[in-house]
């Protein structure tokens, strides 16, 4: 359904049927990767490892520490290599943590799991804040602020994918299933609502 009005309006069909049933891809490794030093377009990022440290994956590289409490963790094990300059999703050309992947995947955790079963809602907010969770709708606004609120009465999760051709969020709940209902409890006792909806389309 189109939001405009009038001759000029156009409604996209969805073609979602040419994405539906394909498997969800397992991305190969790469040598390096890139990790963007910036956060809903504030560039306010402190880099906390310098070219030639070992870096494992869950180490802490960096942090968005003004108003906002947004951390950066290697995805890989490897070393730091440097800062490049290079074009991000915002259509800006910004500084991107480089590291050197060796293939290995260790991990070394700075963020300790906790047993969200017997964390309070309060504990929960940290850790959401602490693991850096931001949202996925291109500004990176941090998860957390929104758990802050008071009085949530219904929890709704978007899995609606309006964009065509899309079908990423449809298969994700569709394979990881179980992952998907763990998530809703923790998310349901952060908040403290007392009902949720997860919105999709027909």
């Amino acid at each position: 359904m189109s939001i405009f009005t009038g001759k000029m309006r156009s409604h996209l069909e969805g073609h979602k049927e040419l994405t539906n049933h394909e498997p969800v891809l397992k991305l190969p490794k790469t040598d390096k990767v890139y990790l963007p030093l910036i956060n809903m377009n504030s560039t306010t990022v402190e880099v906390l490892v310098k070219p030639g440290d070992k870096v494992y994956v869950g180490t802490k590289v960096a942090q968005r520490n003004d108003h906002f409490i947004v951390p950066i963790y290697s995805s890989v094990s490897g070393k730091v290599v440097g800062i490049e300059k290079r074009m991000h999703a915002c259509l800006k050309i910004v500084d991107h943590l480089v590291i050197e992947n060796d293939g290995k995947y260790e991990a070394k955790y700075d963020l300790k799991p906790i047993d969200w079963e017997k964390a309070t809602n309060n504990e929960l907010v940290d850790f959401m804040m602490n693991a850096g969770i931001v949202g996925c709708g291109g500004a990176g606004f941090p998860a957390y602020i929104k758990y802050k609120a008071a009085g949530i009465n219904t929890l709704i999760i978007n899995g609606v994918e309006c964009e065509p051709y899309i079908t990423a969020d449809y298969k994700a709940m569709m394979e990881d299933t179980a992952d998907l209902v763990t998530g809703i409890k923790i998310l349901k006792k952060m908040s403290g609502a007392k009902e949720v909806m997860i919105a999709i389309k027909a």
